[in-house]
């Protein structure tokens, strides 16, 4: 990987964490309504099991929110969304890997 590239992606990572930081955290994971309504139902299960283990490991599941109304904004299939939310969750990881939990 380029320097370039690490940089790039290390701009990211601090960039979602950021964000992530900034999200109104959810008091417990439930089925958003929002995924129910913009999903099909295979992709809503899909993103809500997403969410459930990123609540369980302690990270913010609106930005895996989102990112899954975003690629139904753009009328990605829902493999292609779920793809996203789970690069979005990894990236979240990483994150908090990087900067610390407390961070």
């Amino acid at each position: 990987m380029s320097a370039r590239a690490s940089l790039t992606r290390a701009t990211l990572l601090l960039g979602a964490c950021a964000w992530a930081c900034c999200a109104a955290p959810r008091p417990a994971c439930a089925a958003d309504p929002r995924l129910a309504r913009r999903l099909d139902a295979a992709t809503a299960a899909a993103v809500e099991s997403l969410m459930a283990r990123a609540d369980g490991e302690g990270l913010p599941t609106e930005p895996l929110v989102t990112t899954a109304l975003e690629g139904a904004s753009q009328r990605a299939g829902g493999r292609r969304i779920v793809t996203a939310v789970a690069r979005e969750r990894a990236d979240l990881l990483r994150a908090r890997d990087v900067l610390g939990a407390t961070a």
